[in-house]
């Protein structure tokens, strides 16, 4: 194990002590931080739901990964043959965006939803 691997090792283990010492030194209630064992533990007892969970956002990521590959691709190709539809730069400008863009509107409807929701 080179040095820096250690020395990552052990930031990250001081990181998790720490963690846990705040939480129970201030003794904070588990719905405002959980301590990294509480996490854990609750992580193990539930992990078969999870893995479903998990395993489909994974798919949902790489799948939005390879549209943006094969759209970023497609544009270049089409910008090399002297199609100008969208230079690299706006094309780059556009996927850096998008996301943000379809995390606003889905948080937008998120929270218009809550408010229907209330009696």
């Amino acid at each position: 194990m080179s040095v820096l691997s250690r020395a990552c090792l052990v930031v990250a283990v001081a990181a998790l002590v720490g963690w846990e010492a705040v939480v129970r030194l201030y003794q904070l209630p588990q719905y405002l931080l959980p301590g990294p064992v509480l996490v854990g533990k609750t992580l193990w007892a539930n992990f078969g739901s999870l893995m479903g969970s998990w395993w489909f956002t994974v798919k949902i990521t790489f799948g939005a990964l390879a549209l943006a590959i094969g759209g970023l691709t497609a544009n270049y190709v089409l910008y090399l043959v002297g199609l100008n539809l969208l230079s690299p730069g706006t094309t780059q400008l556009v996927i850096q965006v998008a996301p943000i863009l379809l995390l606003a509107g889905a948080l937008m409807a998120a929270m218009h939803r809550g408010d229907r929701a209330a009696p």
